[in-house]
């Protein structure tokens, strides 16, 4: 169950308090089944939420994907091998995420990424672009 990102929260005395109405139901039913198979123990994630990407025009996804089709001419490749391509080297050497899979990165999906990981592919064809002696056009509708 995921809770979404809320201001309703209070820290006080070392105790966190979450406002979840609406949700106490699918709370009552992980604390059921936590009493019958895990002993009543229950975990819990807190991050800060992360700003999910833009797509369609203008967007920093759309700026992403009209570079990886110039970069399909200039690597002699298909779009998804571009792509691909580019997402790996932004994992292996820009941190973007990924999943180490028998020591090999795999790129996470770009439906997963934030705004921050957007850029960064946006780098690496930048990066790409550089070490293969050519320039990308930046249009308009791809910021």
């Amino acid at each position: 169950m995921t809770i979404p990102a809320t201001d309703k929260w209070e820290l006080e005395e070392g105790r966190l308090s979450l406002d979840v109405s609406g949700r106490w139901g699918e709370i009552e039913t992980l604390a059921f089944k936590s009493t019958q198979a895990r002993g009543g123990f229950l975990s819990f994630d807190i991050n800060l939420p992360k700003r999910p990407r833009s797509t369609g025009p203008g967007s920093a996804s759309n700026h992403f994907h009209g570079h990886c089709q110039q970069l399909t001419m200039v690597l002699g490749t298909s779009f998804d091998k571009a792509k691909l391509y580019v997402k790996i080297r932004a994992a292996i050497e820009l941190g973007y995420p990924a999943t180490m899979f028998r020591g090999i990165a795999v790129p996470n999906s770009e439906a997963d990424a934030t705004v921050e990981d957007e850029n960064k592919l946006i780098e690496m064809c930048h990066i790409i672009a550089f070490e293969n002696g050519v320039t990308l056009i930046e249009e308009p509708q791809n910021d």
